[in-house]
């Protein structure tokens, strides 16, 4: 997709003409700019260079990041593609930038600081290379009142411009009565510099400017030109581009149309790398479509920027293009790698994109790590614009955390005239996991018209599903389930199963913990994530009904989530938190404001893990520092995917054609623990030679019927393969049903409340009716087989009748938990 912006400003028609940003740097002076991001992270200078000579900030940050959302906003628009998606929403998408969190910092003295940085990023001064070709400017100085005429942003303009560095600035968002530009945009050396824009609708055909732009004149002398201010006009209203955290969203302001133009200089700049930085500000200027009044005015500028007419307007001053398009031209688009690398070795891949015009055979691929150095000669054919994954060697390296560089040269034999774009960098955490293989044995024996069984990996001692995708990385789903059948293909074809676990960390809060409820902020606790993961749910213990706002923030004191909640009952409340969380250390996850929760007053012993030792839980905070205290956060239920990746399966297709039939039949479609659990199946298979059974719960057999015998509750699906006459492979699976029937304990044997449930088995609605004597309230639960909370509701004192809607729940087991005080029992519900 291309978002609309970029059509209006008719950068489309540069990427025609091959111009993309190749070799130009954008440095984005705003909040920060997230590195992680899927449609910047590949751009970041830092790849190529370093963090030192492309991150600027007065804190201890060593590495950029985004205190707020407004710089990765920004950025996007300047350069920002995700090239798995190929969703363009910057303007020229293969350029790099280098950021700044001046907005985090102190005011004035942070903006000047980061435009003296940027005239020599790597304190060289006899490299150039270093320095960005365009600032982009969306903030404004409110502590210089009307001095910004005199102040010292102006000899620093000046020395930016005569460094051949753009400076562009945003107009202001205080319109829309005039002379409201704001500071320091209003200086005025010459008509172009500062170099100030104004916003504009550009969704809507006729561009009107938006009811927030500023509006000049200037405050500062001058005349005619001179005193015009904005210079310039962009698309600023509705602008989509990447929020933090591989998001995307919209945002309107003068600050989302200055990276429109900043954008459209870098690609000028490529076409014309011999111009000043006041030549490539005039093109933009004198080249725009006139909006509004006749000729340069103070609502729109000189109008709405065009950057193709721009290249027209230097070519018609007689300067000559630069050619962009070269013949062979190999892309290194990212290093692909499993979250974690296992088992002590890395088993990389890469993307590589044929950004020439001749069709690719071979270049060089050279691999460096950590004791390992190699480089590979890559043969095929690539075709002109085509992208495929390459799977490099394996690489055994010790445990740790390493970095993989991987740099492509000669792309046909030839020297890569584009070479900065040719390497990457990829930090990896390299452990001792064992990686989980597939055990497919029936490769041999798929043939025309099989049909067959593919099981993932047997895991004991942890929940988990399986998604299986068409492609190891991104791709399609294409099921979810432990199992999938498929039918065979006449050509080779792979299979890729992503284990999900569901697992837990954390304290269970007991009903006599010493502790009391806090309405105290700042305290929570402190946890490592081994690999990344989703916190699913927690449980809080409130006293008030009401809401509480938790914050996560990383090791550097970040917030990077954060959520309300709004807590509908007495007692326990589990939180449904959806917080997806990086590989990383030292995550505080903080109680921020709001009602009382429960908190622990006493000691405990550190950590608490989870079963994988995904997350470990390290301590508790209070005030500030780590305790031995555990603080407001309950029973953790995380989810994750494998860490060492997706499994291939790989299906080779034989000649023959299948002529056996797999069948049979179940005794019952469902069992009941203890005494009804044995499931007895007959065999009605047709010309097998073998058999194999996996009856869904870690069992097999190779007889042709099966006597079985279940011990845990749950829904089973049964597989059969069977090997025929040919030697072929076909297949058939049903499901099971497994129920149990609870004992109650003494103290449940004879509640003081009574209740009943009907239907049961139940399609829509199920109808309770409770009878309860005492004063305490009942509190109703509906629990799904694993122990999740679907439904919660109390009733108060005396007889109630309650419809609980059943409409949206599969079909299976179910338990409806009822309680009164200390009392608790339940009701097995069968939903059909």
């Amino acid at each position: 997709s291309r978002e609309r912006g970029l059509t209006v400003i008719h950068a489309p028609e540069m990427w025609a003409l091959g111009y993309t940003g190749y070799g130009q740097k954008a440095f984005v002076a705003d909040t920060g700019v997230d590195p992680s991001h899927p449609a910047l992270e590949f751009q970041y200078n830092g790849f190529l260079s370093n963090d030192h000579d492309s991150w600027f900030s007065f804190s201890d940050r060593e590495k950029p990041f985004d205190c707020d959302r407004h710089g990765t906003h920004v950025a996007g628009t300047i350069l920002g593609l995700d090239r798995n998606t190929n969703d363009t929403i910057g303007v020229a998408f293969n350029a790099t930038w280098i950021a700044g969190g001046i907005l985090c910092g102190i005011g004035t003295e942070d903006n000047i600081g980061a435009f003296e940085w940027a005239m020599d990023p790597d304190n060289n001064p006899e490299t150039t290379e270093d320095m960005p070709d365009v600032i982009n400017n969306s903030w404004y100085d409110p502590s210089l009142g009307e001095l910004d005429c005199y102040s010292i942003y102006v000899p620093v303009l000046e020395a930016l411009e005569a460094a051949g560095i753009v400076v562009v600035f945003s107009a202001g968002n205080e319109g829309p009565e005039p002379g409201t530009i704001t500071q320091p945009h209003n200086i005025n050396i010459h008509e172009v510099n500062a170099f100030t824009v104004g916003a504009l609708n550009g969704n809507n055909p006729a561009h009107p400017i938006a009811s927030f732009s500023s509006i000049g004149p200037s405050h500062c002398e001058g005349e005619g030109s001179i005193k015009i201010k904005p210079e310039v006009s962009a698309p600023g209203m509705a602008v989509r581009s990447c929020i933090p955290f591989g998001q995307y969203g919209y945002l309107s302001g003068t600050s989302m149309a200055a990276p429109h133009v900043s954008g459209a200089i870098l690609l000028l700049k490529e076409a014309f790398p011999y111009l000043g930085a006041k030549d490539l500000k005039l093109a933009l200027y004198h080249s725009c479509t006139d909006l509004g009044e006749p000729g340069e005015d103070n609502t729109f500028g000189m109008g709405i920027i065009n950057v193709y007419a721009a290249y027209e307007y230097l070519k018609n001053l007689g300067y000559l293009p630069v050619d962009p398009v070269l013949a062979n031209d190999v892309m290194l688009l990212e290093i692909r790698h499993a979250l974690m690398a296992c088992e002590g070795t890395l088993y990389p891949y890469i993307l590589v994109e044929n950004a020439g015009v001749d069709t690719l055979r071979q270049f060089e691929v050279i691999i460096n790590t950590i004791n390992f150095s190699d480089t590979r000669l890559w043969q095929g054919n690539l075709a002109p614009g085509a992208k495929e994954y390459i799977q490099l060697p394996h690489i055994n390296v010790p445990p740790g955390e390493h970095a993989l560089t991987v740099n492509l040269e000669k792309p046909n034999g030839i020297d890569d005239l584009k070479p900065l774009n040719n390497g990457k960098k990829l930090k990896l955490n390299v452990t001792e996991r064992v990686r989980q293989l597939s055990d497919f044995e029936l490769n041999e024996n798929i043939c025309i018209n099989s049909s067959l069984i593919l099981q993932s990996p047997v895991i004991e001692g942890i929940k988990y599903t399986t998604n299986w995708y068409d492609a190891l990385y991104e791709g399609n789903l294409i099921y979810n389930g432990n199992s999938i059948k498929i039918n065979s293909y006449n050509e080779k074809k792979s299979f890729y199963a992503e284990i999900i676990y569901r697992d837990k960390t954390g304290v269970i809060k007991g009903t006599e913990d010493a502790g009391s409820y806090e309405d105290k902020n700042g305290d929570g606790l402190k946890f490592d994530a081994n690999s990344q993961f989703t916190l699913d749910t927690m449980t809080v213990y409130s006293n008030e009904i009401g809401i509480r706002e938790f914050y996560l923030y990383n090791a550097e004191g970040d917030s990077i989530n954060s959520t309300k909640k709004y807590l509908n009952k007495i007692g326990a409340n589990v939180l449904k938190m959806n917080m997806l969380i990086p590989a990383g250390k030292n995550y505080t996850l903080l109680k921020k404001e709001g009602k009382p929760i429960f908190a622990s007053n006493s000691e405990i012993v550190f950590p608490f893990s989870s079963s994988q030792d995904i997350v470990s839980i390290t301590s508790g905070i209070v005030d500030g520092e780590t305790s031995n205290v555990y603080k407001y956060f309950y029973d953790w239920k995380i989810s994750y995917a494998e860490p060492c990746g997706r499994i291939p399966y790989t299906i080779n297709v034989r000649k023959d054609s299948v002529v056996g039939k797999a069948d049979f039949v179940f005794s019952s479609d469902t069992l009941v623990i203890p005494d009804q659990n044995t499931l007895v199946i007959n065999d009605l298979s047709e010309r097998a030679l073998a058999y194999l059974w996996n009856m869904g719960d870690g069992y097999s057999y190779n007889t042709p019927s099966v006597e079985h015998t279940y011990t845990n509750e749950g829904k089973y699906e049964v597989n059969l393969q069977i090997i025929d006459e040919n030697d072929c492979v076909v297949s058939k699976s049903s499901l099971i049903l497994v129920s149990q029937i609870t004992s109650v304990s003494a103290e449940e044997k004879q509640p003081s409340f009574q209740i009943t449930a009907y239907p049961n088995p139940v399609s829509g609605t199920l109808n309770i009716e409770t009878e309860n004597p005492s004063d305490a309230p009942i509190m109703l639960e509906l629990n799904d087989i694993n122990g999740r909370i679907l439904r919660s509701v109390i009733l108060s004192k005396g007889t109630r009748t309650y419809q609980m809607s059943m409409h949206d729940l599969t079909q299976g087991i179910y338990f409806l938990k009822v309680h009164s005080g200390t009392e608790v029992m339940s009701i097995r519900v069968v939903k059909i």
